[in-house]
């Protein structure tokens, strides 16, 4: 009888720590939830739960730790996603449709050469603020017979090559969303876009396409979606107040500029333009 009240309570003791060994695991999203974050194309945004982002390097403005005016060689500027501002003499360079450079004329200077004249520093060899200097996919750049950074023209269909981007941007359309109850019933205001303000939607996405930073950022309200078509094929932006976007021109995911583009502002003036 004692053995077998001593065996009960062991029992208990093993069922009373196998119930507090039981992990607490993070909400779970429902299957309703995980339903709402997908569409047919055009997607919707990734919505995931906000976490505390580390600070690290890849994390820190370009232009707090870069000295535009210190030399640095040509594969360093390509790297940063930027145009060199000099190179030798009447140099020409193509970049492909990833960003990728071929010198096809002229070539890089190297830090000697640079240590001849102080006009090289005293200029920069880089240019972060001004995303005009920010490499563009089919593009061609031309410096002068001095080496300073001259033109920089785009790849047409026809196979050309022009000072302005083709933007073939047609069909836009703007909606504002006021809260989240808007968005899930597609019950927001829209505005018709037109001819020139479409080329404006280009410059939008176009910014977007520059140097994007995935982030673990969940979207906000208020947010608006850009309905567009480019070059014959349908595409659709989201923004909202902290600048976090998603684009169908990017991956899945959300995403914030590297350079601190205001799109949300952007997007903003151009609804309320269209109205």
């Amino acid at each position: 009888m004692k053995k077998f009240f001593i065996f009960l309570i062991l029992l208990a003791l093993v069922l009373f720590f196998s119930g507090c060994s039981e992990e607490t695991g993070e909400p779970v999203a429902s299957e309703d939830e995980i339903n709402s974050g997908v569409s047919e194309e055009p997607s919707k945004p990734e919505i995931v739960p906000e976490e505390p982002e580390e600070l690290s390097e890849e994390s820190i403005e370009p232009e707090e730790k870069i000295d535009p005016k210190t030399f640095m060689t040509f594969e360093e500027i390509t790297a940063l996603g930027c145009y060199p501002v000099w190179m030798k003499p009447n140099t020409v360079i193509v970049y492909d449709e990833n960003g990728n450079p071929e010198i096809i004329e002229g070539g890089v200077l190297t830090e000697e050469d640079c240590a001849k004249d102080e006009m090289y520093s005293e200029i920069g060899f880089i240019e972060l603020n001004d995303k005009t200097y920010r490499i563009k996919p089919n593009t061609k750049v031309e410096y002068y017979k001095d080496g300073f950074i001259q033109n920089i023209y785009f790849l047409w269909p026809d196979g050309s090559y022009n000072l302005s981007p083709l933007s073939k941007t047609e069909n836009a359309k703007i909606t504002y969303y006021k809260n989240i109850d808007e968005y899930e019933n597609k019950s927001g205001e829209t505005v018709f876009l037109n001819e020139n303000q479409c080329h404006s939607v280009f410059w939008i996405s176009d910014g977007m396409n520059l140097f994007p930073e995935s982030t673990t950022k969940p979207m906000d309200f208020p947010r608006y979606e850009i309905t567009f078509t480019y070059v014959g094929t349908e595409h659709c932006i989201y923004v909202d107040s902290n600048n976090v976007f998603t684009s169908t021109m990017l991956e899945g995911g959300n995403y914030v500029s590297v350079f601190e583009e205001d799109h949300f502002s952007k997007t903003e003036a151009l609804f309320n333009e269209a109205k």
